[in-house]
């Protein structure tokens, strides 16, 4: 009987002993800037995102390396951007303050070498110059104030590319998604742009804009 109760007292102590023990606590993760993908003379600036920012944080500066590379600009941690503007790399700087001291977070951006990645592209059944309209195409006007308009976008990735995906934005509240080849329709009155996202076989991102007038 006592080797019974001694048994079971030891047990009490050792489950005693782990609920009390002290559990580390888990490291917080380091602020980092999150990668983008820029094409030199986009002439388009793209979100920077900063994440793991601790509590209260305040902006203070950012800065380029090398600005005839990637050009910045922000005045808050919540509108920072970066523009591609001729191929390279270049260390892009956050300085922030928390809790009265200056602290900093970088990250290298590289702006990649111009690559068409459409073949062909035709809106409506006329075909757009992708030499001149490398990055975007804006329509001439299309769009009906007094009655539905169909578009119909048909495209053709070069080598080394594909299409993710391809959608319509309308009154900027509205996605439509639509394939190659396929209509959609823009109600009357109503703005649009279409969409078309590719990757290369590096898994670098490119986004071409149709701005349907």
């Amino acid at each position: 009987m006592k080797k019974t109760l001694k048994t079971v007292f030891a047990l009490v102590l050792a489950i005693v002993s782990l609920c009390t023990m002290t559990v580390p606590a888990l490291a917080a993760e380091k602020p980092k800037i999150n990668q983008i993908v820029l094409w030199e003379n986009q002439n388009e600036s793209y979100v920077l995102r900063i994440d793991n920012l601790p509590e209260g944080a305040t902006f203070v500066s950012i800065t380029s390396s090398k600005p005839a590379v990637v050009a910045v600009e922000g005045n808050s941690l919540q509108s920072l951007s970066a523009k591609g503007l001729k191929a390279g790399t270049s260390k892009i700087t956050v300085k922030y303050k928390v809790k009265g001291k200056t602290k900093s977070v970088s990250a290298n951006i590289t702006v990649y070498k111009y690559s068409q990645p459409l073949s062909s592209l035709k809106v409506n059944g006329k075909s757009v110059n992708l030499k001149e309209n490398k990055f975007k195409f804006t329509t001439s006007p299309i769009l009906s104030a007094k009655k539905d308009t169909k578009i119909k976008i048909s495209y053709k990735a070069a080598s080394g590319w594909k299409v993710t995906k391809s959608y319509a934005w309308i009154d900027y509240t509205k996605t439509v998604y639509f394939e190659n080849g396929e209509s959609f329709t823009v109600p009357k009155g109503s703005s649009a742009y279409a969409i078309i996202m590719l990757e290369d076989k590096k898994g670098r991102n490119f986004h071409y804009t149709i701005w349907l007038k």
